[in-house]
């Protein structure tokens, strides 16, 4: 009986640090699954930011959101952004009655790069990069939706392959995305 509790001992030693090791080890391993989830939305988050200030660009450029990636790239690396000068008048007319306009005039045209590049981070060749989701190894693009309905337009970009388990398909929280269909909205769902 002396022999056995001494071994006994022993044994459940081994056995409850190999348990602790276990535990430690598996903390952090989820830690660090976490902090990957954590930078792969952020970096998505940063990238769709991006992508929602160009896309205003284009739409006070052209009067419409751009409906698809290549137009959108063409625009910034080719397209020029008008910088206007809006003046608006009021004038009484001899009835006592109000009267405004708005006076719009073009002041120059500038190119839309180098409005845009500081914000962007891109050179002119390594624009392809914009509407790539980052952290996908496939180098999958996000999705791009527009609509206009009664002169009001409409702008959905989104990640279509989330890291986060719970922004997929069937999970808590929605991909991260801006803008909606449905309103006419550049919002973005993390904000």
């Amino acid at each position: 009986m002396k022999m056995i509790k001494p071994i006994l001992f022993s044994v459940l030693f081994i056995a409850s640090a190999g348990m602790a090791f276990y535990v430690y080890n598996s903390l952090g391993t989820y830690d660090a699954e976490f902090q990957r989830i954590k930078n792969a939305d952020a970096l998505a988050i940063a990238q769709l930011k991006k992508i929602r200030t160009v896309q205003k660009v284009y739409l006070e450029a052209k009067g419409v959101y751009a409906p698809e990636w290549d137009s959108l790239l063409t625009f910034v690396n080719e397209g020029f952004i008008p910088i206007i000068q809006r003046k608006e008048h009021i004038e009484v007319d001899q009835n006592g009655e109000e009267k405004y306009w708005t006076e719009i005039d073009t002041l120059e045209m500038v190119p839309a790069y180098d409005s845009l590049s500081s914000i962007l981070g891109y050179t002119k060749e390594t624009m392809y990069l914009l509407p790539i989701v980052p952290s996908n190894p496939d180098s999958v693009l996000f999705d791009l939706k527009t609509n206009e309905r009664k002169r009001e337009f409409f702008i959905q970009v989104q990640d279509p392959s989330p890291v986060n388990p719970q922004r997929q398909k069937g999970g808590k929280m929605k991909p991260l995305r801006f803008g909606s269909l449905a309103t006419s909205s550049t919002k973005g769902n993390w904000e």
